[in-house]
């Protein structure tokens, strides 16, 4: 991604804070945002089993979010599977933490206003994740 495009979704970041045991994503619920760790401790789950501990830096709910954008940019009739828009697993605080949360709307319509065209917006690449399956 551009570092002037970065700059330009950095700024429409919202800050969440969750308390310890709070809810962040059910499962099965319709991801429309993607969330950077700022601190703090997570836990991705499923059916009670603990898949991972999401930890400051981390970013989750990165392929939903994904999703979601192609789905209202492109709103395809050749899409079979719109499966990949639901969160994988559960999200619950572990301890007090930040998130900066960024929307499917906020992010498609910031870049629109920069200018940027939905075909960009849809090849930007997410760049590694440590939980690049929540």
């Amino acid at each position: 991604m551009p570092a002037d495009m970065a700059k330009t979704v950095i700024g429409c970041m919202r800050p969440r804070t969750f308390v310890k045991g709070q809810v962040v994503v059910h499962h099965n619920s319709v991801g429309s945002s993607i969330f950077f760790v700022d601190y703090g401790q997570l836990q991705a789950s499923l059916n009670r089993k603990v898949l991972e501990e999401i930890r400051p830096g981390a970013v989750y709910g990165e392929l939903a979010f994904i999703g979601a954008c192609r789905k209202l940019l492109i709103e395809a009739p050749d899409v079979k599977d719109w499966s990949v828009l639901l969160r994988s697993c559960r999200i619950t605080a572990v301890s007090d933490c930040r998130c900066f949360e960024l929307t499917t709307n906020d992010f498609l319509a910031t870049m629109r206003k920069a200018g940027h065209s939905a075909q960009e917006v849809i090849q930007v690449d997410p760049g590694p994740s440590s939980t690049s399956a929540l």
